[in-house]
């Protein structure tokens, strides 16, 4: 590499205090390296060849690009002109930047588009536009991938003439966060992710009756959505801030009264609106300074040709030019070698912040987590309590089904028995039979007793009957329970019944019906013995046959009650193991939320011990520039004391000249001056 020494003496000059913040330089750089990824890309580096540069952003159709024009000196009917061109086709009302856009004087009359790697030159504006139509239509077909900003490059006669008051540094319109469509959110969200983070200034621009772009959830996209907390990389400017009527009230009255009409009480006015809907701004952030109200582009243009002869727009206008002036200024000295600097002064501050809001974000993370784990806690009581309820509830119908299984085995048995009072009491008017009378009366009423006694039992009391017999031979008294617990509606059956019995008895009721005399004579004829054998055998044939189909009432109730017990029984236990399935889901639930919490409070420790390292570093900023000031000072050194050689050959090295060393020695005392600057300027900061 070739030495300074080398050159003429005024080269060599120009060439050390070109060189005279190097050495912050590579301090500032050292110390954001040793901060973590999170607290680093709260402050400008440029982009990825450290080169400086402003960014436009805000919705779209809030004038961006106008304003950006507007800055470098595009105004008038040229404003007009280049923004048609720069929409590229598009209609009014639409996007007119596809993609993170860099705008530049051209140095002729012909515009430049540098885009995908190739440069081309274009004589009008038609073809321009078309070229910017081109590019949007291969964007949203995919044909065309953009990784680094367009550049256009506006023909130099549509600048204001003699306008030098446009900041000579790269600017950057990026498009709206309100995409057209999936492919161009995308691409949005890309250019956002690679230039917002690193820019040195940022203006966020919205319309000065809608502020709503400066609340939390509007700014979503990265290195935007935290502007509070390093407020001094950002500026608000809104567009369209006097055409608002009412805006123009509250002036015209205070111009009436006599009070000053300054930027200072439009920016107090703009910051009172915007407090109704983020009362906490504060500090920093709420400094007038980073606000400007501003107009621009053709309604402000109209707006002064409509009324020429208002006092208060006269006074507006110039205020508005100071603004910009300001603007300008700010921009300007954003991108100045030293600002980077001035950021890294405050880190501690900025970090802070950044803890404070970080852990009140883990907090608040925390807290909802804990709630939910608590009320977990709850369902889970809860469902453990249905499930305890549910277990005893399945076992009950387990139990009762295995009752009447077992029941049911017993069920021969145990029908006879339940029959039995029927039978019993067919015996019991048979064995009146023999104490009859010798008269048809006394069998016909004989008949008559039977058929109500057998109604009787079969109607009320055949089931309350059968609870107080004891078990039979061979039954299980649980079974006989079971037996007893059914209620099979004989009663239902007794117009059947009745037919039973008076069908058993037609015959013999018939002939005694049918005798001309009601006395019998067992002297002269068995006509008495016999109608009191079919008498006995009508009683019990009949009582035989309603037995059987009582019995088998008895038999299908049981059968019925077995198989709902049984139904029974699957829907309890299915219920036991559904809700043994949702305590087991709880229980995985509530471990994943632990879990989680656990995770999140790890998370928590390990970002407040990154954060108090990041400031323990940040505390330590001054320290490293003073070392890194020391080893430019012992470089510089090194290069006045070397040795003067006596001789040298072609390979060797050229030895500075006595000339060269004065003035090394000279830029190391100016660079004294420059560490006062800027070590000065961080010791009354801190």
């Amino acid at each position: 590499m070739t030495s300074v020494h080398q050159n003429p003496p005024a080269s060599t000059w120009a060439a050390l205090r070109a060189r005279r913040l190097d050495w912050a330089l590579r301090g500032h750089a050292a110390f954001l390296d040793s901060l973590s990824d999170e607290v680093r890309e709260r402050f400008a580096r440029g982009d990825e060849h450290g080169e400086a540069y402003v960014v436009v952003f805000g919705k779209t159709q809030v004038g961006k690009t106008t304003l950006l024009l507007d800055l470098m000196g595009v105004e008038g009917q040229a404003l007009a002109d280049v923004s048609k061109v720069l929409r590229g086709g598009r209609a009014h009302g639409q996007s007119a930047t596809a993609t993170a856009m860099e705008y530049r004087r051209s140095p002729d009359t012909s515009w430049r588009l540098q885009a995908d790697g190739q440069t081309v030159s274009i004589n009008s504006d038609d073809e321009m536009e078309a070229e910017l139509r081109t590019v949007r239509d291969r964007m949203e077909r995919r044909e065309l991938q953009i990784a680094r900003p367009i550049t256009v490059a506006i023909p130099c006669d549509r600048f204001t003439p003699g306008e030098h008051a446009a900041p000579a540094v790269r600017m950057l319109d990026l498009p709206g966060d309100n995409p057209k469509d999936e492919v161009e959110g995308r691409h949005v969200a890309d250019m956002a992710q690679r230039y917002l983070p690193h820019a040195d200034l940022i203006l966020l621009v919205g319309k000065g009756d809608d502020l709503s772009f400066l609340r939390p959830q509007e700014l979503t996209l990265p290195g935007i959505e935290d502007w509070q907390l390093v407020p001094s990389r950002f500026r608000i400017i809104t567009t369209y801030s006097y055409t608002a009527q009412s805006v123009l009230d509250v002036a015209r009255q205070r111009h009436q009264s006599g009070k000053p009409i300054d930027d200072v009480f439009f920016r107090e006015n703009l910051l009172a609106q915007i407090r109704t809907f983020l009362p906490q701004l504060d500090g920093d952030a709420a400094h007038p300074a980073r606000y400007f109200p501003l107009e621009f582009g053709q309604s402000w243009a109209d707006a002064q040709l409509r009324r020429p002869d208002d006092s208060l727009l006269a006074r507006l206008v110039p205020l508005v030019t100071e603004l910009k002036q300001a603007l300008h200024r700010d921009i300007a000295a954003a991108v100045s070698p030293v600002a980077r600097l001035r950021g890294a002064i405050d880190a501690h501050v900025v970090v802070g912040k950044i803890k404070a809001r970080k852990l009140e974000q883990f907090k608040q993370s925390e807290a909802v987590l804990k709630n939910a784990l608590s009320q977990i806690d709850k369902r889970i009581n809860t469902v453990k309590s249905l499930h305890q309820k549910q277990i005893r509830a399945a076992k009950d119908a387990r139990e009762h089904h295995d009752l009447a299984v077992r029941a049911m085995a017993d069920g021969d048995t145990i029908t006879k028995q339940l029959v039995q009072p029927l039978l019993d009491s067919a015996q019991q008017h048979v064995d009146r039979i023999d104490d009859l009378d010798t008269s048809t009366r006394d069998l016909l009423q004989l008949m008559r007793d039977f058929r109500a006694d057998l109604m009787r039992i079969c109607g009320t009391d055949l089931r309350s009957a059968s609870r107080q017999l004891p078990p039979p031979a061979g039954a299980n008294a649980a079974s006989l329970t079971f037996w007893h617990r059914l209620n099979p509606q004989i009663a239902q059956h007794l117009p059947e019944f009745g037919r039973i019995v008076d069908d058993a008895m037609a015959d013999l009721h018939k002939r005694l019906s049918d005798y001309w005399i009601g006395t019998y004579f067992p002297s002269l004829s068995d006509d008495f013995k016999n109608d009191k054998e079919s008498l006995e055998n009508a009683i019990l044939s009949s009582a035989r046959a309603v037995a059987s189909p009582v019995a088998q009432a008895w038999s299908r109730e049981a059968d019925k009650c077995c198989k709902d017990l049984k139904g029974r029984c699957a829907k309890e236990e299915a219920g036991e193991a559904q809700l043994a399935d949702a305590v087991d889901l709880l229980h995985e639930e509530q471990q994943d939320l632990s879990q989680k919490l656990k995770e999140l409070q790890a998370e928590h420790a390990r970002a407040s011990q990154a954060m108090d390292k990041d400031i323990a570093r940040c505390s330590r900023f001054l320290d490293t520039m003073q070392q890194k000031y020391g080893e430019e000072l012992q470089q510089r050194r090194r290069r006045i004391v070397s040795p003067i050689a006596s001789a040298t050959t072609d390979t060797s090295p050229p030895t500075p000249s006595a000339a060269h060393r004065f003035l090394e020695l000279m830029a190391a005392i100016d660079l004294a001056g420059v560490r006062r600057q800027v070590l000065l300027t961080a010791d009354t900061r801190h």
